[in-house]
């Protein structure tokens, strides 16, 4: 499982290599699994999917754009998975949190995974809950992070298909029923339209509906998040 893990990650590393003006910052080695388990809070509270990954290709930072024959900016994207020991180590991050507010306090456990964005990123909870699912962040907006229903194995599959473009996982929220958790993060469903269009002039080969079969075969069955 884990050369699957390796191969989907070279496969868009290179991607974005061929087709885009790209600067690959971090390729990182596999994870030394003894240390990391001796040095991390609880590994027991791990994803087996998080561990798959750090087994294959412990990170991966890419930064890119793509310009048209006249110059202009036709997209830009970023992938910044981060190695499994700085998921684990103390956030760094800041974000618009009342610390008094009982309903926030677990932020204190939440890790980041994937800076897609200068403030947006996806991120897992580390404590008892052992909930493998990523959820989406945007620092600084007063909201609470919101589940894709993806482990970091199906948001890698994803990957794949968007290279990492713009803010990408809004078009996963608009695949997923309203919730009432998280309203304000319905308000931008209308990104999906862009994200298609834009999708297809970076990307050959992109398929929105490849993109969505792919969704729908690697999001998590049975699964209730634990915020």
């Amino acid at each position: 499982m884990s050369s699957s893990i390796a191969t989907t990650l070279h496969r868009i590393q290179a991607r974005c290599q061929q087709l885009f003006t790209a600067t690959v910052y971090l390729s990182g080695e596999p994870v030394d699994e003894d240390s990391v388990r001796a040095q991390l809070p609880h590994p027991e509270w791990i994803p087996e999917s998080v561990w798959r990954y750090a087994r294959a290709m412990n990170g991966l930072d890419i930064e890119w754009y793509q310009r048209d024959a006249a110059g202009k900016i036709l997209g830009t994207g970023k992938i910044g998975l981060h190695k499994l020991e700085d998921i684990y180590a103390a956030p760094d991050w800041e974000h618009d949190v009342d610390w008094d507010d009982p309903a926030s306090a677990r932020m204190r456990v939440f890790q980041p995974v994937d800076y897609y964005g200068e403030v947006s990123w996806a991120g897992l909870f580390h404590d008892e809950a052992c909930d493998p699912g990523l959820y989406m962040f945007i620092s600084a907006e007063g909201m609470m992070p919101y589940p894709l229903h993806l482990d970091l194995e199906g948001y890698l599959a994803l990957l794949e298909h968007t290279l990492g473009y713009g803010d990408w996982p809004w078009a996963i929220l608009a695949l997923l029923p309203d919730d009432g958790i998280n309203p304000i993060y319905q308000y931008n469903t209308d990104y999906t339209d862009e994200f298609r269009r834009r999708m297809q002039v970076l990307v050959p080969e992109f398929s929105y509906e490849a993109f969505v079969a792919c969704y729908d075969r690697v999001r998590l069955r049975d699964y209730s998040p634990s915020l």
